[in-house]
């Protein structure tokens, strides 16, 4: 949290290796992207291919685990007095989407778990307690509870498709 994740790729694989051979990794969950994004940019085909080098190092690196790319989250701006969600939010998670997907990493869409166009509006002004700060940007202490609570929810549900999956002769 708070980089771009981009560094990353530029760790020596023997440190993952050697991480990888103590720690058996079997998923990796990378979120990235709210540092990343400006207002008003909507072309994020360079961070793209800087996350795609990144997963890439990281398979390379722990070859037996899984990849999550959480998307980035909701983020407001300010538009003529009026907070709204930034709609270029919807750009970078679509890089991030393709990027994941491309890859063979599962992608899980933290702007649509949290409701999607206005979502961080609800969750500055409606929500008590408040689940963002008033920077239209980072959650709050339990913002941060709700979000993981969604993400443990979506790794179950994973975790019990792909066990029918696999249980299916």
């Amino acid at each position: 949290r708070g980089s771009s994740g981009i560094g990353l790729s530029q760790l020596p694989q023997n440190l993952f290796s050697n991480l990888e051979e103590i720690l058996d990794y079997k998923l990796i969950i990378l979120e990235f992207g709210l540092n990343i994004h400006s207002p008003g940019v909507s072309n994020y085909k360079g961070y793209g291919n800087n996350l795609d080098k990144t997963i890439k190092h990281l398979k390379s690196c722990f070859p037996k685990a899984s990849i999550l790319v959480v998307g980035v989250s909701d983020k407001g701006r300010k538009i003529k007095g009026e907070w709204k969600s930034d709609v270029t939010v919807r750009d970078l998670e679509k890089i991030q989407r393709e990027t994941a997907l491309n890859n063979g990493c599962a992608f899980f869409s933290l702007y649509e778990a949290m409701g999607g166009e206005g979502s961080i509006v609800a969750w500055v002004q409606d929500s008590i307690p408040k689940l963002a700060n008033s920077d239209y940007t980072h959650l709050s202490r339990d913002g941060t509870k709700v979000v993981g609570h969604l993400l443990f929810e979506y790794l179950m549900r994973s975790q019990s498709v792909y066990t029918q999956k696999k249980q299916k002769p």
